[in-house]
């Protein structure tokens, strides 16, 4: 009889294991998406924080004549922006945790989008003082790509280039296939660049050196972008050099690829 309970036993456990793992999973989901829900609450009066902290520390409206003040501002300045960093990572993992899953590859007329998200911010490059300007080849094929993070990555890229660009300067995003039949997709400045420190730490998502429009920004954002884009079948790269400005280059591979790096 003992035998036979035990066996009993063994065999409904498979049952409630499975609930248990349901239950489990849902109990994930719900502090994932509780944990991204106050992440996004957070990021905006902590990006207030920094913002002001950081006008103050640099004495922006005069001095602060107490120097006790000044290490105070400091300390706040670099407490938040620490929190900051934290809160802009615990974002992009939900978003590269949703990425592979919740693509939806379409044939995307590449030309329209590269312009379409040009045109979007382009009020933003004239607010900041820059020329934003876009170049396509001839016989540009369509992508076949999910369109929603391919404008994510764009915008993502070219936010960077106008936040780091000095007034007066240029960004350019260009499109044009190559000899291989793939989709090259460039965005270009002639900020300050970076030394190979600078570019490890950014594309670790951290921006050492401030960006020009004076909003305490750090970059956050390239981590999510290179793993978009391998979620659509294409390849991320970036190479800059101090005084020079930076190259962010997109590479899509033909549709046929793509579609053979998606299947089961």
């Amino acid at each position: 009889m003992t035998n036979n309970g035990y066996q009993l036993e063994q065999k409904d456990r498979p049952a409630d294991s499975r609930c248990d793992v349901v239950a489990r999973e849902e109990a994930k989901s719900l502090c994932s998406s509780t944990v991204h829900e106050l992440a996004h609450e957070l990021k905006t009066p902590i990006s207030a924080i920094v913002a002001a902290a950081e006008i103050m520390r640099d004495e922006r409206l005069g001095p602060l004549a107490n120097e006790r003040y000044r290490g105070y501002v400091g300390d706040i300045h670099e407490n938040a922006a620490q929190m900051l960093k934290l809160i802009d990572r615990l974002l992009a993992r939900r978003i590269l945790e949703q990425a592979s899953d919740e693509l939806e590859p379409v044939e995307i007329d590449t030309e329209a989008l590269v312009r379409a998200t040009a045109s979007a911010l382009q009020p933003l490059a004239e607010q900041a003082g820059l020329k934003l300007q876009v170049s396509v080849g001839p016989g540009l094929p369509t992508l076949v790509a999910d369109p929603t993070s391919v404008r994510q990555i764009l915008v993502n890229l070219l936010t960077n280039a106008l936040k780091f660009t000095p007034r007066g300067g240029e960004v350019l995003i260009e499109a044009h296939p190559d000899p291989s039949g793939r989709t090259v997709i460039a965005i270009i400045d002639n900020g300050g660049g970076m030394d190979e420190d600078q570019l490890l730490r950014a594309l670790d998502g951290v921006r050492s050196h401030p960006p020009t429009d004076g909003s305490g920004g750090s970059g956050i954002g390239l981590r999510l972008v290179k793993a978009l884009s391998q979620a659509n079948g294409a390849e991320f790269s970036l190479a800059s050099q101090p005084g020079q400005g930076t190259r962010a280059t997109i590479t899509f591979n033909p549709a046929t690829h793509w579609a053979a790096s998606r299947a089961p």
